[in-house]
């Protein structure tokens, strides 16, 4: 990992074509923003973890669904 210091408006270039800005500093949030090509997927790193578990939830109750006698 490669950790930065950056101050307001300052910014890191990734590859040719990916451009982090930071925005504002606040107190205990960093806000910055990404620009990026539109085929690039850009995620908190929270949400796959909560997509995952959003899908294993909804397959459970699909799979309850269909249990034979389950449904009236």
């Amino acid at each position: 990992m490669l950790a930065l210091g950056r101050k307001r408006f300052e910014k890191i270039t990734i590859g040719n074509d990916i451009v982090v800005t930071i925005l504002k500093i606040g107190a205990s949030v960093v806000t910055v923003g990404v620009d990026a090509p539109k085929d690039v997927r850009i995620l908190r790193s929270e949400l796959p973890k909560q997509l995952q578990a959003e899908i294993v939830n909804a397959r459970r109750v699909s799979d309850s669904q269909d249990a034979p006698g389950t449904n009236p």
